[in-house]
Order: C-alpha cells, then structure tokens, then sequence
C-alpha cells in the first residue's frame, strides 16, 4: 500500500543512490512500481518530497539526554555529521531546507538547552547555536567536497591534505566549545 511514509523513504533511497539530481517524481513512481500520478495522492510536488527527504534525515538524529551541557552539545554536533555523512546528497538540501522543517525543532532545542546551561544567554546563545551549525555544516561541506588528484602546494602545503578528518572534526568542535563559553 502506498503512503506518504513510503514515498519518503524511496525518495531517500533514490537520493542517497542517485543525488538530488536524479530525483523526478516519474523515476520515483519506477522506484516503488507505480504510475507518477498516484504519488500526487500523498505529496503535493516535487519539493514537498525534498522537504520529506530532508525531515527524514534529521529524524535520524539522536539526542542525548544525559551529560552535562558540553557533552550533549558535542553529541548532537557529531550526530548531525553523521546522518549527513550517511546521506550526503543531502547535506545542501539540509542546510537550504532544514531550518524550516518541523524536524529540526527536537536537536535545535536540544543544542539550544545545552548553550544555555553552559552560561549563554541573549546574542551569545544566538551566535552560539548558529556558529556551532556553521562550523559542522562548513567542516561537512569541505570534508563531502569533491577534491582535486593534484594538489597545487604553492597554495596550500600537501600535509593540509590527507589528514584525519574525523580528530581534525574533533579538535576543531572542542575549540569552538571553549570559545564559546570562555
């Protein structure tokens, strides 16, 4: 039986296969074996489905209850890189799309609980919260980047390349907490 659930969930299967390039409601209704006008009974268009995928993704997100405010804003940094990373020709519709959909509500209020116990409040809790999306969204985007066979090391030496992205992800997001709470 075809529901708006499962239309979703192939829709995501077919991006994470094909990227978002190779969605069409005509090569979704292939996907699930039935004719594209009856996909119009549980999405309204194309978009809509872009912003299931995207909900889909972010419901994928695990939020920690339990740690102290450092903890928990550390989690949810690594858990949003990890559903982008398990999804990522996704990642641009998360950020263009993601702050709308009422799926980013959980994490954001649980990153924004977490700033707060750590003694941000006002524009630093603000600038916190945002700073903090813009270093995961701007480390995942450099890391999901396609990158050139050669490099040019008259702009930048070979050792800033090849390194361990997943520490360098680390050091980077433990800096950035300190900063935000200094």
């Amino acid at each position: 039986m075809l529901t708006r659930e499962r239309v979703i969930a192939a829709a995501l299967v077919l991006v994470d296969r094909d990227g978002l390039g190779g969605l069409s409601m005509r090569r979704l209704a292939a996907e699930l074996g039935v004719e594209a006008m009856s996909l119009y009974h549980h999405v309204r268009d194309k978009s809509e489905v872009v912003d299931g995928v995207v909900a889909a993704v972010l419901d994928e997100i695990v939020v920690l209850d339990e740690g102290d405010w450092r903890e928990r804003a550390h989690a949810l940094a690594l858990e949003l890189r990890r559903v982008v990373r398990a999804h990522p020709h996704v990642h641009l519709a998360v950020i263009e799309r993601g702050i709308a959909s009422p799926a980013v509500a959980r994490p954001a209020a649980a990153l924004v609980g977490a700033l707060a116990e750590g003694g941000l409040e006002g524009d630093d809790l603000v600038d916190g919260f945002w700073t903090l999306l813009a270093f995961v969204s701007g480390s995942l985007s450099c890391e999901l980047a396609d990158r050139p066979s050669i490099v040019d090391d008259s702009a930048l030496p070979a050792e800033f390349f090849g390194r361990d992205v997943d520490a360098q992800f680390d050091r980077g997001l433990s800096a950035l907490l300190d900063a935000l709470t200094a």
